[in-house]
């Protein structure tokens, strides 16, 4: 179980059904946002939230978290995890890495920027990247 609680945004194309028990058993709140929501309105719920956002979106916009300038900016608090986009291998890989999502986003905490960025490739490869200070 985590040290502190993380709000998890999750997007329309991943089972809440599996994730919810999961991550509510660590001590963890999940939600869906309503399915009309536009990528913006996500991302600012985050942000005022201090969510991570879960997806399999490898949209550049996702990613902008940790790599576009004007984001920097705009966006301190919100992160995001980026699956890879079948279920069927992002399920056993998310599984895997819930400790090491919950120890990032702890060591978030702890900086002036909160921001950060997690992508997991299929072959389990993963991709950090934590806000500026």
């Amino acid at each position: 179980m985590a040290d502190q609680v993380i709000s998890f945004i999750v997007d329309e194309h991943l089972r809440l059904f599996d994730l919810r028990p999961l991550l509510e058993s660590r001590g963890h709140s999940v939600e869906r946002l309503d399915v009309t929501a536009k990528d913006p309105e996500i991302l600012m719920t985050a942000e005022e939230r201090g969510s991570v956002i879960l997806t399999s979106d490898s949209r550049y916009f996702w990613m902008q978290l940790a790599h576009d300038v004007k984001a920097r900016a705009q966006y301190q608090r919100a992160g995001a995890v980026i699956l890879p986009g079948e279920w069927r291998t992002a399920w056993p890989l998310f599984q895997e890495f819930v400790p090491l999502i919950e120890a990032t986003f702890l060591v978030s905490r702890r900086r002036s920027c909160q921001r950060f960025a997690i992508k997991i490739a299929k072959a389990g490869r993963i991709e950090i990247r934590l806000g500026d200070d």
